[in-house]
């Protein structure tokens, strides 16, 4: 929603998915999609562009609606942080349930055949705000609503669990523009907001900066503390990089 990033994602997660893609732009395009007269059939809808980095939840999610019972109305996606656990898990919301650590990415609305079609077009209403999507009155309904919560979830903290999950995408960016390998193998890791600095066998073997619009900061060192590699994105491109 209102993200270029998120949009384009969306339209080729549909494209690989083989299902239509409905662009609901803005707070007017989204109440109508879930308002009466608007999407008439079971619907997922992303809402936060960190949806681009849940991998392992993107490749679950068709198995977490097929675990479904009958008489469901939404499932909510997204992360919980704090859990002590790594793994991807369909858990349902029970009144005053909310996850205390969590983030909603997206949600999947039973449109096609909801119990409670009409409160549930009418709490998602609320939930649509100017700044964005707020699942607050959904969680709030839980216990009147069906509501099922699919969650990826980490074992630490929500800023190392992001920093671990940009670390494909560093790699990718040095394999296909320079054919290199960057150094991530490490024994130790120090944690410092949202920096990560990692050793191997006592030496830094690099720094992981991650910004608040997701872009990423990387440098690394070789043995001899000379340079290995460096990059900066901002979250939509490669700004600069050495090797």
């Amino acid at each position: 929603v209102g993200a270029a990033r998120l949009e384009s994602f969306a339209i080729g997660w549909a494209y690989e998915s083989m299902v239509p893609c409905l662009a609901a732009k803005g707070r007017q395009g989204m109440l109508a999609a879930v308002s009466e007269g608007g999407v008439a059939n079971k619907a997922v809808f992303a809402v936060d562009r960190e949806l681009l980095q849940m991998e392992r939840l993107r490749a679950e999610l068709p198995g977490l609606m097929d675990q479904l019972p009958a008489g469901w109305d939404i499932m909510l996606f997204g992360i919980e942080w704090g859990t002590g656990s790594e793994e991807v898990v369909l858990f349902q919301v029970p009144a005053g349930g909310r996850p205390q650590n969590s983030k909603v990415a997206g949600f999947v609305a039973n449109f096609a055949n909801a119990p409670h079609m009409s409160e549930l077009r009418l709490v998602l209403q609320a939930c649509i705000k100017e700044e964005g999507f707020d699942p607050a009155g959904l969680f709030d309904a839980a216990g009147r609503l069906s509501l099922w919560f699919g969650a990826e979830k980490y074992a630490g903290s929500i800023q190392e669990a992001r920093i671990w999950r940009s670390m494909p995408t560093v790699c990718r960016v040095f394999q296909q523009f320079a054919n290199h390998q960057p150094p991530m193998e490490t024994d130790r890791q120090e944690l410092n907001g949202n920096l990560m600095k990692g050793w191997n066998h006592g030496k830094l073997r690099f720094e992981l900066a991650l910004e608040h619009s997701g872009g990423i900061m990387y440098r690394a060192w070789n043995d001899d503390n000379s340079t290995n590699c460096e990059m900066k994105s901002n979250g939509t491109a490669v700004e600069w990089m050495k090797v």
